[in-house]
């Protein structure tokens, strides 16, 4: 249910009735970061957090040249391309914290702070652009993150619960 809600919350912030190929893109990127950041659960933690953070930036470089290849190179320029550097400089640095965490933490546990980042992307879209959500759109957030605040809570009183259970249980035998 907290999951549906979620979901509930990222489809009224994307208008699926206004959708565009953009937001079909955002989209798609959106499911395979999510699928990625799944993925490094897997990864095992003898490996250095470096080599994880290269293979994955491997991988992604014959994409991305097939990528150029399909669009062109025009509107390459210096300013370009450190605003490029500077913001892969900050990505990889978020990879190698979210790298650190997965290893540590359950995802629903990460989920929240993972979350917030939709929140700073409100506040620096404001902050840099003037822009500003709608009400609809606002609503979709809150829908989005509030789910994500109340899992960690509900998972452990589930999980107090069943060890409640299972203790009763274990003392009705004895």
């Amino acid at each position: 249910m907290i999951t549906l809600l979620g979901f509930v919350g990222v489809l009224i912030i994307l208008r699926p009735s206004e959708m565009n190929v953009f937001g079909i893109v955002v989209l798609l990127a959106a499911l395979i970061f999510s699928a990625n950041q799944l993925a490094l659960r897997k990864v095992s933690t003898n490996e250095p957090v470096c080599v994880t953070l290269l293979a994955f930036n491997l991988f992604a470089v014959p994409v991305l040249f097939v990528v150029a290849l399909y669009q062109g190179m025009q509107g390459i320029s210096w300013p370009v391309l450190w605003i490029a550097l500077l913001s892969n400089v900050v990505l990889l640095v978020y990879h190698w914290l979210c790298v650190l965490a997965y290893r540590r933490a359950q995802a629903s546990d990460i989920a929240v702070a993972e979350y917030s980042g939709l929140l700073f992307c409100v506040f620096f879209g404001w902050l840099w652009f003037d822009e500003w959500l709608d009400a609809l759109s606002w609503l979709g957030v809150m829908l989005v993150v509030l789910p994500s605040l109340l899992l960690p809570a509900t998972l452990r009183h589930i999980r107090r619960a069943s060890s409640n259970k299972a203790v009763a249980l274990s003392g009705d035998n004895s």
